[in-house]
């Protein structure tokens, strides 16, 4: 068993969106610890291209999102424009500027950006998608300046980093990995304790049998 689970999100993706609307549709049976990352800031580390940077990729996500929206009974209404700068959005989704809102905040902003597509990207816009909430969006908004607040978000997602995440969303279950929504299943069986024998999950990957060079044609 363990006591709660990470949630390692940004509003760019609309995978995040989809597993944080299962996990406040039906209670999840765990503790969830809301955790706002910079995905770019990830993709930076790891050396890696961002779904919206790849045409084909970027088509296929957004037809994909579509499908299992559908099937998910969710609404979704992509943004105006993907992608745009999160930093604000995530800013004022740290747990130390929301307090108690934060899973408000959240709500607010997921909602804003994949169900309205009201724009995000900017002090004054989430200030304005949180006062619509009833949330007192603009002293919430204000404290995005900070720079404590700017310095949490940086900690927050090279605390990812540490722990291995790659991309968004990301559930962490006493240190174990699940990426993406659709790993909620298996979340679940591992917060139960359900989780298949640890030497089955822990035999090492197989080593490279090639590299491929950064940047090669």
């Amino acid at each position: 068993m363990t006591d709660g689970v990470d949630f390692y999100f940004d509003y760019l993706s609309p995978y995040a969106y989809l597993a944080w609307i299962e996990l406040r549709r039906h209670d999840p049976g765990f503790t969830l610890r809301p955790r706002p990352v910079l995905f770019a800031g990830l993709l930076d580390h790891h050396g890696q291209l961002g779904p919206a940077e790849i045409e084909s990729k970027r088509r296929f996500v957004f037809r994909d999102v579509t499908r299992r929206a559908i099937d998910a009974g969710v609404a979704v209404r992509p943004p105006v424009v993907h992608p745009f700068n999160p930093l604000a959005a995530l800013r004022v989704s740290l747990a130390t500027v929301a307090g108690d809102a934060q899973l408000a905040v959240i709500d607010a902003l997921f909602s804003a950006t994949w169900m309205r597509a009201a724009p995000v990207d900017s002090v004054e816009a989430v200030a304005r998608v949180l006062e619509e909430a009833g949330l007192d969006g603009q002293a919430l908004a204000a404290r995005t300046a900070e720079d404590a607040v700017k310095t949490a978000l940086r900690a927050e997602t090279d605390a990812a980093i540490a722990q291995g995440v790659f991309g968004v969303p990301t559930f962490v279950v006493n240190e174990e990995l699940f990426w993406g929504s659709d790993q909620l299943a298996y979340v679940k069986r591992a917060v139960e304790g359900r989780d298949p024998p640890a030497p089955l999950l822990r035999t090492p990957a197989p080593p490279a049998g090639a590299v491929r060079r950064r940047g090669a044609k």
